[in-house]
């Protein structure tokens, strides 16, 4: 059984979905690497997704920003660049949301672990 590149992207966001929805408390890092992993096999799951709704990206973008330029600012660097990590998925979230392919009955079920 051969998979198209669209179908082991999809199947990639989705456990990469579920390694976020697992790892949220427990390991945060964990979250964020699923983030990404969503945000890379983006570009691979076929069909034409809805243009950006650039209103719903710029606000993260400049509030991570403005934290970015508070960093010139703050004497305590190593706290500084774990909350840049920590609010890091503030800033993916919003990305991920807008692109992301709607997910059928089955895998919605899945991710929610009913």
């Amino acid at each position: 059984m051969s998979l198209s590149t669209s179908s082991l992207a999809k199947k990639s966001m989705l456990a990469a979905f579920m390694l976020m929805a697992f790892c949220l408390h427990i390991f945060p890092l964990g979250a964020t690497i699923g983030l990404v992993i969503v945000l890379l096999c983006m570009p691979f799951v076929a069909g034409d997704s809805a243009p950006v709704n650039w209103l719903i990206v710029l606000p993260p973008i400049a509030w991570y920003a403005a934290h970015l330029i508070a960093m010139i600012y703050t004497a305590n660097v190593p706290w500084g660049l774990q909350d840049l990590q920590i609010k890091l998925p503030f800033l993916l979230l919003p990305l991920v949301f807008i692109r992301v392919p709607v997910l059928d009955a089955n895998e919605a079920r899945l991710i929610a672990l009913k």
